[in-house]
């Protein structure tokens, strides 16, 4: 093919994807964009891409959550597209790590609220540190303002809402007892004429059973009848339901109601009604438009005694997150390793002895125990005896946190339920926690 037909033929895909919401997007004032609003639209992403790939001529990725199907989309789309595809090379999955390794592109995230969801309580601190130091062109494709996620970095973005959210989800409830499964199974029966979409993580079985008894097919794959499945939670749906009924746990995070909502647009919803108030301020959450107020959380240096921690702190209501320190020589079959270059055994090895000691001392079930050594990288001490990481990331959340020394001694801190578990961490301004670190020595961090 000549280049001028080839060329001609770009234009005329270009002109076929075009969109007045993509003109708005790639105007050229905006080097850091959340365009949001949309619902979940997998030609306007990949058009984004395209446009920016063949008629701006520029290196550009995008990137998605792991929900999505890349292959089947990708190719779905490049039907559209005749010799100009899309490659693989272009798509990507979205990690910490993935997106720190992009050098010089246009770097697009199709449906931003899942993968910022997820970064955000995989290493809220981490990925402000990316959103600050990148330069280069950044838009967040997303259907909500991204606001509830409180990443200061945004506050740099220009936003522009495509659309109206929130105008077509109206919630149903329905009473969901484990012992008493009948009027569940009546409810599907009464509209079995309809495509029925059931979310449920127990009595998955009974359930099942109870439909076939009524002469009620049932799927677990989509494959006609009731579908019986959470797969909705861990990817989009191939099919459209007209009912569809969620039986959750708790929505922890509230981006997290969307994994439901994004399929469920237009059809008749219902959750289970002993969740009316989780989903209720799920939802209320994820519609604010004004970010929420801001805190600064900060370490304070190191104090070799409590006592001279609490001349600094005596102002304040203080609370101590450390439940206990304990420090404690190593066997010999532990002296006789090399602290400077111990393996993923000798690790483990450590691991276990630890929580053997703290079996037998406090008769406590050690479930997750993080260990700094000489090898460790440099700054790894200093992470694990933040409380300010603990807070931002869930993983530095643990039972215990222990140290071996180079004279073969270990440092442990047994942490409070508050920083053990690795839920969020709810914090409030003018709050201050004091805990020891491996060391022994004393610290404490302010939210202020």
């Amino acid at each position: 093919m000549c280049a001028f037909k080839a060329k001609e033929n770009m234009e005329n895909i270009f002109m076929k994807l075009l969109t007045p919401e993509l003109i708005r997007i790639t105007k050229p004032k905006y080097n850091k964009l959340i365009s949001y609003g949309y619902f979940f639209d997998f030609k306007l992403v990949y058009s984004l891409t395209w446009i920016y790939k063949y008629y701006f001529e520029l290196d550009v990725v995008l990137f998605l959550p792991k929900i999505v199907n890349i292959k089947q989309t990708l190719e779905e789309f490049n039907e559209l597209t005749g010799e100009f595809k899309l490659s693989e090379e272009e798509v990507h999955y979205c990690s910490l790590e993935s997106i720190e390794n992009v050098k010089n592109k246009v770097v697009i995230y199709g449906f931003g609220d899942f993968i910022f969801n997820d970064l955000v309580i995989l290493n809220k601190r981490r990925v402000c540190t990316y959103l600050k130091t990148n330069s280069k062109k950044i838009i967040i494709l997303s259907y909500t303002s991204l606001k509830v996620l409180n990443l200061v970095p945004f506050d740099s973005f220009d936003y522009f809402q495509m659309k109206e959210p929130f105008d077509s989800f109206d919630f149903n409830y329905i009473d969901f007892s484990e012992n008493e499964l009948e009027p569940l199974v009546e409810f599907i029966v009464e509209n079995k004429h309809k495509s029925i979409y059931l979310s449920v993580n127990r009595k998955k079985t009974e359930i099942e059973n109870l439909l076939k008894e009524h002469g009620v097919p049932v799927s677990k794959s989509e494959e006609g009848g009731v579908v019986i499945s959470n797969s909705v939670e861990k990817s989009f749906l191939k099919d459209r339901y007209h009912i569809y009924i969620f039986i959750t746990k708790d929505i922890e995070y509230p981006l997290d109601i969307l994994r439901y909502l994004k399929e469920v647009q237009g059809a008749e919803v219902y959750f289970d009604s002993s969740k009316i108030k989780n989903v209720t301020k799920s939802f209320k959450d994820i519609q604010k438009e004004i970010t929420p107020e801001r805190i600064t959380i900060k370490d304070s240096k190191e104090y070799d005694t409590y006592n001279e921690l609490s001349v600094d702190t005596s102002e304040f209501d203080c609370v101590v997150v450390s439940e206990y320190y304990y420090k404690f020589d190593c066997p010999e079959t532990i002296k006789s390793l090399d602290l400077k270059n111990l393996t993923k055994k000798d690790y483990d090895t450590i691991r276990n002895y630890v929580k053997i000691k703290l079996t037998g001392k406090f008769d406590m079930d050690v479930k997750t125990c993080q260990l700094s050594s000489p090898c460790s990288p440099k700054d790894r001490s200093k992470k694990l005896n933040s409380l300010s990481n603990k807070i931002s990331s869930y993983d530095y959340r643990c039972d215990v946190t222990c140290e071996i020394f180079n004279d073969y001694t270990i440092g442990v801190v047994l942490w409070n339920e508050m920083f053990s578990n690795r839920k969020e961490i709810t914090v409030t301004k003018n709050q201050l926690f004091i805990h020891q670190t491996t060391s022994g020595k004393w610290k404490f961090t302010t939210v202020s």
